[in-house]
């Protein structure tokens, strides 16, 4: 991964492609007993957040997609995924902010109205979006955030509870 023709392209690239390369890498790193490859990886993913997210919390190569809310969603996914995995290795993802003031925050926070249908999306959807897709970050983000607020905005999603295997990983 680290060394191949496929693995280069994937880890320059500039959008979700990059950002889960960075979160896999960064796995299997830790899976090996690999912390200094690790740590190199996880650090890289502040370059990604430079890059990816702006100041408001906008990922500009996603929304340049036809399903810009569910690819704005998916490299979200990424970002928690690393920044989970980061925190395994010493780095932390989940309070760095880019020279922007785009942060993993910021960017769930500008991208929760739309997912939630509460501001109308302007940028390309060619296909539904299912708000199952950002529940479990919502979650994830109360307990790593310490804020309620994304507590209530899940049971706004899944009064009841959403699957099992979320609830499981991430339920409050």
């Amino acid at each position: 991964m680290l060394t191949s023709k496929n693995g280069s392209q994937e880890h320059a690239a500039a959008n979700n492609h990059g950002t889960w390369y960075l979160a896999q890498a960064t796995d299997f790193a830790l899976f090996t007993g690999d912390i200094v490859t690790a740590r190199q990886l996880a650090e890289e993913g502040k370059g990604k957040l430079e890059h990816q997210i702006a100041g408001d919390g906008r990922m500009q190569e996603e929304l340049a997609r036809t399903n810009g809310l569910h690819y704005s969603t998916y490299n979200l996914q990424a970002f928690f995924t690393l920044a989970r995995l980061a925190g395994r290795a010493g780095v932390d993802l989940w309070g760095y902010t880019n020279k922007q003031n785009g942060s993993i925050r910021t960017a769930l926070d500008w991208l929760l109205p739309y997912a939630l249908g509460e501001k109308k999306w302007t940028y390309e959807q060619i296909s539904g979006y299912n708000k199952d897709e950002i529940y479990g970050l919502v979650l994830q983000a109360s307990s790593e955030y310490k804020n309620k607020s994304y507590l209530t905005t899940a049971k706004q999603i899944h009064p009841d509870r959403g699957n099992a295997m979320t609830e499981l990983a991430w339920g409050n």
